[in-house]
């Protein structure tokens, strides 16, 4: 099971603010109806998403910019090295934090 939110409110009369984020073991997980699909060798922990969004013409045309926070493990298991999958011990575990910072236009006419 992986839990996720999105929240979203307005702080002025034209700039809205969206919240989101997702936690669990995200190891070949699709999302958005199979848009995004999450099958690397290492997986996602969590995300944390926030983006500010200003509308700048009345039929729905904004620019937005927002910051995405993730958590990624990776492992792998060494073909010289006896191992028990039973033991649920993390051979060669690695943990590595992401930090994106994306914005655009949208455009509607």
């Amino acid at each position: 099971m992986i839990p996720d939110f999105l929240i979203g409110f307005g702080i002025a009369s034209r700039v809205w603010m969206e919240f989101s984020g997702t936690y669990g073991n995200m190891r070949n997980y699709t999302e958005g109806k199979g848009y995004i699909v999450y099958n690397g060798l290492d997986w996602m922990i969590y995300k944390a998403i926030g983006t500010i969004i200003i509308p700048i013409t009345p039929n729905g045309s904004s620019i937005y910019l927002g910051t995405r926070f993730a958590e990624f493990k990776s492992q792998f298991i060494p073909r010289d090295v006896p191992f028990d999958a039973s033991s649920g011990q993390d051979i060669n575990s690695i943990i590595s934090n992401s930090i994106s910072i994306f914005g655009g236009l949208s455009w509607k006419f």
